[in-house]
């Protein structure tokens, strides 16, 4: 995530993600692509996510169909 949410130990999945930043060679090859990010990332339009909002999270999903 471009901006850290803190929340309890029992939601830490950050050992478990892909930390590196987002590129074209990370994308290339796979079918989908599901990003996890701050609701005010820009990430999720920069790469063409279809943002999944949620009313009151502090993170959006985004989904990358390929």
């Amino acid at each position: 995530m471009e901006r850290p949410i803190q929340v309890g130990p029992y939601f830490e999945i950050r050992g478990q993600a892909l930390t590196a930043s987002i590129s074209d060679e990370i994308i290339r090859g796979k079918t989908r692509v599901v990003l996890k990010d701050h609701w005010k990332s820009e990430r999720l339009a920069e790469f063409g996510f279809t943002q999944h909002k949620r009313k009151t999270s502090l993170f959006h999903y985004g989904a990358l169909e390929l």
